[in-house]
């Protein structure tokens, strides 16, 4: 059950590809790193997914989502709502433990009552984000008995680990549901119905010649509130998340088309120039086009390195 450093790989549009648990038990534990690699931090970078995650900080770290940092010292926990973006990064070398875990695991299926009034409406929720826990509260040790039985595995660890995951739920729905388990809009839910509005945008249209003013105007923003928006919430203005987009698109294409030459899926990526996309290409990926082709195709693993900012 236990993943020792793993590495976090995503899509272009900052999906997860990685399976946590399986169909039966969907849960998984794992235990990361965030060390330095070739001359930069190594960073968790910018990712979301369907499951529910709780993260513990061996160390202080910096948690990031859509416009907000959150400072974890040593012993804090985190969680993480379903399919929101979050991040983490630290100064020195920080040890995280997190658990990622699908809602049917507390719930068993969308028809229950645990997910009609409890965790259907928790992850609806616009409020809940991501919720801190300090080291010295009941969360926080819940937390730490469901990786316990999650990392020894003796008899009968899914009940304890559900067990202890389901009192975390609980109080989430504490703090954010009301009576009818609903929550009023936000300004800040506002702002991220707006980014993905942008992002959905961007992600449908990257290869063509995209401009801020274009970008903002799917979300019935201006200019300037769309360039904030992308910096506050991603580090990145709106064509650097385009040109993201374009580069990890093309990573794809040069292992999924193995026909095509580096010229071809540079121009189907938007590229006009084969030499911008190759110098673009090695900032994410470290390799050059042709390099990252040959080392994917002979079994290895995509490596990313990119954290609140572009590279």
């Amino acid at each position: 059950m236990r993943v020792v450093n793993s590495r976090i790989f995503t899509d272009h549009s900052f999906r997860e590809l990685t399976a946590h648990g399986s169909a039966d038990f969907p849960c998984m534990a794992y235990d990361k790193y965030l060390t330095s690699e070739n001359g930069l931090e190594d960073l968790a970078p910018w990712h979301c997914h369907e499951e529910c995650e709780v993260m513990y900080a061996r160390e202080p770290l910096q948690v990031a989502t859509p416009g907000k940092i959150h400072d974890l010292g040593a012993g804090d926990c985190i969680a993480f709502n379903c399919n929101v973006l979050h991040a983490a990064r630290s100064d020195r070398m920080a040890r995280i433990w997190s658990i990622v875990f699908h809602p049917r695991l507390i719930t068993g299926g969308r028809e229950s009552a645990m997910h009609k009034k409890f965790m259907g409406p928790l992850i609806a929720s616009q409020a809940f984000e991501a919720q801190v826990f300090r080291k010295e509260e009941r969360e926080t040790r819940c937390f730490l008995k469901a990786l316990d039985a999650l990392l020894n595995e003796s008899y009968g660890f899914e009940f304890t680990a559900r067990a202890a995951l389901s009192e975390i739920a609980l109080s989430l729905c504490g703090r954010y549901l009301g009576e009818e388990g609903q929550v009023s809009g936000t300004r800040e839910a506002r702002e991220r119905e707006r980014l993905k509005l942008m992002l959905t945008y961007i992600d449908a249209h990257y290869t063509e010649g995209l401009s801020v003013e274009e970008i903002a105007a799917v979300a019935h923003i201006g200019k300037r509130e769309c360039q904030r928006c992308f910096q506050k919430t991603l580090g990145m203005t709106p064509l650097q998340y385009a040109l993201r987009c374009r580069v990890m698109a093309g990573a794809d294409l040069l292992v999924n088309e193995p026909a095509l030459s580096v010229g071809e899926v540079a121009a189907h990526c938007g590229f006009d120039s084969l030499s911008h996309f190759g110098d673009l290409f090695k900032r994410y990926y470290f390799r050059t086009p042709r390099e990252y082709r040959r080392w994917r195709l002979s079994g290895g693993k995509r490596a990313q390195d990119q954290g609140y900012a572009t590279p």
